[in-house]
């Protein structure tokens, strides 16, 4: 019987978070406190001790091979229930002292189980003497990366910007994949809605408005408080007929407006947790962004590889969206990233992205105001690197807030050129979740200045044809399930060599397929790989299975099968078109033979 990969989460991992007891205070934090007015309020993160130990989540997920259904679900359900059974005391008591006037505001979180309060110093000694709580910071006030030069540009354009073409996203464009079906976003100062360039991708046409826009001053629809974030959307996926300035062009928007005159740490993650369930419904994932793209920092940080960045970007990677920064706008020094982009848990958390110029033939050269590394986190070999790659961020014209356009500098500008190539190869790999894509265009990338990955352009120039070829996948066709029907129900019985056939139709030459079986598909009870488009089990192995994840004999478990076809394993790529369907399974009870008595005779 082939190999069975179970894929069941089978137990809940928390830790304690990565920080010391008792309760840790930030630098910034301790110097505020010591001289606070007893009547001043501050804005603070407290972070309580019981944390899901969401790496390791992640990595069970990946073992698995959850699909980006299963990964999210698993994710938000996890953490909003850890969230609401450990925060019940500490809110208890922040909303007793907000009662009494001592608090502002209460702000709780599920991204990282913590809460966000305005209180006095009365409160905050307080909350820095409890067990339950791991660390305290300030919510401090992120700054935009600022681009470096702004000027005027050509109202309408015929043809592709630059900086399309040296990232190669046309080609794709050729063979049909154009973003479409996924969803890029901006952290930033907003989007101007009415811009003919973005107005119909605007992912709330015909939604609820709060499935697509985040705005901490409750506005229902997009405005940009600069020309900024208008800008980086637009070259995420901006088009206006022939005028062509975005990378994903048929990808659909969403922003979040947190980086304007009050513009606090806990906006933006706020925006970040927003964007793993804009819809408030943990099963779905066509709601989520591939990879958001974030042109901020964090002037009065001093503990960026400890503090709670690293833990909301540990989520979003295990939740599957990808989280790409710029840079920043303070080179050629080395070590000028702006903070918190040298935190580097891993290859690609988090992303930043250098500016070259690819308005110039290549080689493409650096631009001078890029930030360079290496990572003040430390760490060896592609860790301490930083950026991790580079894309143009040199006179780049899109839109801004007037409906016209305009030309900016700075890896602001080259941030969103990453998320618009991830939006594109999600469009070829629908299952590939965007941190995925981010390691693909981070292993396929360009290499320029010194040989290898440096401290400059990182590991190059990404290139999204190189990507593509990587992927291996196309062409993958759609295909569909033939047999059994949906609402079959098989009887299985230890040994029996009954069999019984699922079948589907080719999908491509050289396709592999996984047939997977869930009590509903986000939770995946069975995958079974196959090298054809059929899979016979007896009913004798399919009693085996039953019985291995607890189906007693003689009950019955109904669920849904459903077929993946991929060219790259481990990669599920494209599922069936007519599928999940539904199916019962029951295991029998073994038939009792006639018997007779042998011995002693009767009446000995």
């Amino acid at each position: 019987m082939k190999k069975l990969l179970f894929s069941v989460i089978a137990i809940i991992l928390f830790c304690n978070y990565a920080f010391s007891s008792p309760v840790e205070i930030s630098p910034r934090l301790s110097d505020k406190m010591k001289g606070l007015n007893p009547l001043e309020y501050i804005r603070v993160f407290v972070v309580l001790e019981s944390q899901v130990d969401v790496v390791t989540l992640g990595q069970q997920l990946t073992h698995n091979r959850a699909t980006p259904q299963e990964r999210a679900y698993t994710v938000i359900t996890t953490l909003t229930e850890h969230a609401q059974n450990t925060q019940v005391d500490i809110l208890n008591y922040l909303e007793s002292q907000k009662s009494v006037g001592k608090v502002r505001e209460i702000e709780p979180f599920w991204i990282v189980n913590m809460v966000v309060v305005e209180a006095n110093i009365e409160v905050l000694t307080t909350l820095a003497s409890r067990n339950d709580v791991a660390m305290m910071d300030i919510d401090s006030e992120l700054k935009l990366d600022e681009p470096v030069q702004e000027g005027i540009a050509e109202q309408f354009k015929e043809g592709v910007e630059n900086g399309i073409k040296a990232i190669n996203a046309h080609k794709l464009w050729a063979l049909g994949f154009r973003g479409q079906g996924t969803i890029v976003m901006g952290v930033d100062t907003g989007v101007q809605l009415e811009h003919p360039a973005l107005n119909y991708k605007w992912r709330g046409n015909g939604r609820p408005w709060w499935q697509a826009w985040y705005d901490r001053d409750g506005t229902t629809s997009p405005s940009d408080c600069d020309n900024h974030g208008t800008h980086t959307v637009g070259t995420m996926c901006g088009r206006a007929g022939s005028d062509t300035i975005g990378i994903a062009i048929d990808a659909e928007w969403m922003a979040a407006k947190t980086i304007c005159s009050s513009s606090h740490t806990s906006y933006s993650i706020a925006a970040w947790q927003w964007a793993l369930n804009p819809d408030s419904n943990a099963g779905t994932v066509d709601d989520m962004p591939v990879a958001i793209g974030n042109s901020w920092w964090d002037p009065s940080i001093t503990n960026e590889c400890t503090s709670i960045y690293v833990a909301a970007l540990n989520t979003m990677e295990a939740g599957g969206v990808g989280i790409v920064f710029s840079a920043g706008n303070s080179g050629p020094g080395a070590s000028t990233i702006t903070r918190p982009k040298n935190i580097n848990t891993t290859i690609i958390n988090a992303f930043s992205t250098g500016a070259v110029n690819g308005n110039q033939p290549f080689p493409y050269p650096i631009a001078s105001f890029s930030s360079r590394g290496p990572s003040v986190c430390g760490g060896t070999g592609s860790l301490l690197i930083k950026p991790e790659v580079s894309a143009p961020g040199e006179d780049v014209r899109s839109a801004n807030r007037n409906s016209g356009y305009m030309t900016m500098s700075g890896t602001s500008m080259a941030c969103p050129h990453v998320v618009g190539a991830a939006a594109l190869l999600k469009s070829v790999a629908p299952s590939m979740t965007g941190p995925e894509i981010l390691e693909l265009l981070y292993n396929t990338a360009t290499d320029l200045g010194t040989p290898g990955e440096d401290n400059t352009y990182g590991m190059g120039v990404i290139d999204v044809w190189a990507a593509f070829q990587q992927i291996g996948i196309y062409p993958l066709n759609p295909f569909t399930l033939n047999s059994p029907a949906s609402g079959i129900s098989v009887t299985t019985v230890p040994g029996g060599t009954t069999p019984v056939s699922f079948t589907w139709d080719t999908s491509a030459t050289g396709a592999h397929y996984n047939f997977i079986f869930g009590t509903s598909l986000p939770t995946r009870l069975v995958t079974l790989p196959s090298s054809t488009n059929s899979l016979t089990l007896t009913t004798g192995e399919i009693d085996s299975i039953l019985a291995s994840f607890g189906v007693q004999p003689g009950d019955s478990v109904t669920g849904q099968w459903d077929i993946w076809a991929y060219k790259v394993n481990p990669v599920d790529s494209l599922k069936s078109t007519n599928g999940p369907r539904t199916i019962t399974f029951k295991r029998g009870i073994p038939q009792l033979s006639a018997f007779n008595l042998n011995s002693p005779p009767n009446n000995t």
